[in-house]
């Protein structure tokens, strides 16, 4: 049973799967945004219970490390998953890849509300992700129900249901891995937010704008996001831009 009396975190599990020659950019990627997380001055991820897994080779490891991330929850906690590498839709269930096998995304659900784990945030950089958030296409059933996402629980996914994700040209980084990291550091490119915090609604219009510029046209993907079960205003790290100032605000308080 979780112990409710611990201090509150954010624990971050950060997962590349090991992938072929046809991927460049996932290992890079996760160190890159596990850095972001653990950082004081942005993710503020508890440092020794968060895990970056650089090279997951198995849906057996991929589930271990879930397990072992979750071991005796605090509810208070908040979990962030960020995945790296293939993802696929075989006979209308999403799935993540690990080689040949496949990790069905409801197996990770299920993992959630057993555990007790209501605030979540799922980030995932791969093909076909958008199919993790029960959208449906025309002429297509849902894949997954509102219903059976878990309460708490905000999605950010790199492309939708019907679309590529990519990698730069050269490799370096996955476009949308590259856009987040980039907004984040920036500070969503000097915007300050109310709260001084970049939330998940703040950071994917930021890559959009992004991808509508000649530098990203040639990427043709949209990342999206589902906070239906989840705060709307969950957040994801700080914003080094800080706040909006409250000027106005703060004269009409003062004169009343």
């Amino acid at each position: 049973m979780a112990d409710n009396s611990k201090e509150t975190k954010r624990i971050a599990l950060v997962v590349a799967a090991l992938t072929g020659e046809e991927l460049q950019a996932t290992q890079k990627d996760a160190v890159r945004i596990y850095g972001i997380l653990i950082d004081e001055d942005f993710g503020m991820c508890d440092r020794q219970e968060s895990k970056l897994i650089q090279s997951c080779k198995s849906r057996k490891d991929f589930d271990s490390a879930i397990s072992s991330t979750l071991k005796d929850w605090n509810s208070s906690n908040q979990f962030i998953l960020y995945f790296s590498g293939h993802g696929e839709v075989r006979k209308n269930i999403y799935c993540f890849k690990f080689g040949k096998e496949l990790y069905p995304f409801m197996n990770l659900l299920y993992e959630l509300e057993i555990k007790g784990v209501n605030r979540t945030i799922l980030i995932f950089d791969s093909c076909h992700s958008g199919a993790a958030m029960g959208t449906k296409s025309e002429g297509d059933s849902t894949i997954i129900e509102k219903e059976e996402i878990p309460q708490g629980t905000a999605i950010i996914t790199s492309s939708k249901k019907i679309e590529q994700s990519y990698e730069k040209k050269d490799g370096s980084n996955s476009v949308f891995t590259n856009l987040l990291c980039e907004g984040i550091k920036t500070g969503l490119g000097g915007i300050p937010t109310d709260d001084g915090r970049i939330n998940v609604s703040d950071i994917i219009k930021y890559i959009r704008n992004k991808l509508l510029t000649a530098e990203y046209s040639n990427y043709y993907q949209t990342p999206s996001y589902d906070i239906s079960k989840a705060d709307k205003s969950i957040w994801i790290t700080k914003n080094p831009s800080g706040q909006i100032k409250q000027q106005k605000k703060d004269d009409r308080d003062n004169f009343q």
